[in-house]
């Protein structure tokens, strides 16, 4: 063997003693799990992501909205102007035991959580790659500036309620897709203890967890975005709507 090929095999053992067997990146780690979701890959830079000591504190503005604990509030936070994400980790330690649950498993679902409405804001649908990389600009070179202007402007104007329905939708199907079952399951739970203390518009119907996980969410996300659309009645609402594609549009055969 060269010494080349001795030095190759000796870096690989010091790897090995140090870090344990070499591991592909897993498709369950937040940043990837909601991109393989929803088939929206994130091209143009993905969400810069933080662990943050702060520990946020909940003011309810009514007396109904005392013990609530929501998740953008206490436990994570998605900034699209900077596409950042916080993660309050000491909030989410001290208050996993609430939720009958691990403190790293309050983290997996309000990292997923936090991803999903990066990915709503930032990704392209998997058959659109070409179309959005070919769109140039000055510079000769795929112009996300524009990209990234025209999806901010629809992100930031979309209604809180809307956001939250699509970020919690997706988190759903996104832990029913894990590869562990029992993971799956045991984050499905944790899921509903959450959502139990959530505000109302962060809570889904048994129709859309029933089909989250089918859903067509290529399409979901372009019906969201406008760039996809059709006739509207006149008592349709984009909420209904949206839920109506969640619930009942499973992914076609192929």
């Amino acid at each position: 063997m060269s010494s080349a090929t001795d030095w190759a095999t000796a870096i690989r053992v010091m790897d090995i003693c140090i870090r344990g067997h070499q591991r592909v990146v897993p498709d369950d780690e937040p940043t990837l799990l909601v991109q393989r979701i929803t088939r929206n890959p994130v091209l143009c830079g993905g969400a810069t992501e933080h662990f943050s000591q702060h520990m946020p504190v909940w003011h309810p503005a009514t007396p109904d909205e005392d013990g609530l604990r929501p998740i953008d509030v206490l436990y994570g936070q998605y900034d699209p102007t900077t596409r950042s994400i916080k993660i309050f980790v000491n909030r989410i330690n001290q208050d996993a035991k609430t939720f009958g649950a691990e403190p790293d498993e309050l983290l997996e679902l309000v990292r997923i959580h936090e991803h999903a409405h990066a990915v709503i804001h930032l990704g392209s649908r998997a058959d659109d790659v070409h179309r959005d990389l070919s769109d140039f600009g000055q510079s000769n070179k795929t112009d996300w500036s524009k990209f990234l202007s025209e999806r901010t402007s629809w992100f930031t104007g979309f209604s809180l309620e809307l956001h939250e329905f699509l970020a919690q939708a997706l988190t759903y199907a996104s832990v029913c897709g894990l590869s562990s079952q029992q993971r799956s399951a045991r984050l499905r739970e944790l899921f509903d203890a959450l959502e139990a203390k959530q505000p109302a518009y962060y809570r889904l119907s048994s129709s859309v967890k029933d089909r989250a996980a089918l859903a067509a969410w290529p399409l979901v996300l372009d019906a969201a975005r406008g760039s996809i659309d059709v006739y509207r009645e006149g008592d349709f609402t984009l909420a209904a709507g949206l839920d109506a594609l969640v619930s009942n549009g499973a992914e076609p055969a192929a």
